[in-house]
């Protein structure tokens, strides 16, 4: 398996426990030069070209979610657009180090799950609504 980064992280980033997960690959070197990200198209371009350059195989490689927010959002955009299926490695903070993760999105944009968004959103209605009835308190610690 091979680490996928958009770009070298910044020094204070410990990727130590990314190589028990293999090699890791960049898809922007340090020097190279590439559109500003906040030119979106032509930024989400020059990443599908880097994923295609670093021969990305979703089957055996992870995207690390390390980096700069924007740009780590777009590298994920990308591969699901273009391959539905990627993992990730997430760093923990419980666990302090990184986990790998699996998402999963259909080519027609949702994502898979058995719960239509309706169950979703009623059991997260109902779930919400049963944590307010349980043990709420108003700010001068009275029972509700």
């Amino acid at each position: 398996m091979r680490v996928i980064l958009i770009e070298k992280p910044k020094t204070n980033v410990n990727l130590a426990d990314l190589s028990s997960f293999g090699e890791s690959v960049l898809i922007f070197d340090a020097d190279a030069r590439r559109p500003a990200m906040f030119d979106v198209s032509r930024y989400l371009h020059s990443v599908r070209e880097g994923l295609i350059r670093i021969s990305f195989d979703p089957r055996t490689d992870a995207l690390c979610m390390t980096g700069n927010l924007i740009q780590v959002t777009f590298m994920v955009a990308v591969a699901t657009k273009v391959y539905g299926d990627v993992d990730l490695l997430m760093y923990s903070s419980v666990d302090c180090k990184y986990v790998k993760r699996h998402l999963s999105i259909e080519i027609n944009g949702g994502l898979k799950d058995d719960k239509t968004m309706q169950e979703r959103t009623a059991t997260n209605k109902d779930t919400a609504q049963n944590l307010l009835r349980k043990d709420s308190l108003d700010p001068r610690g009275d029972q509700v």
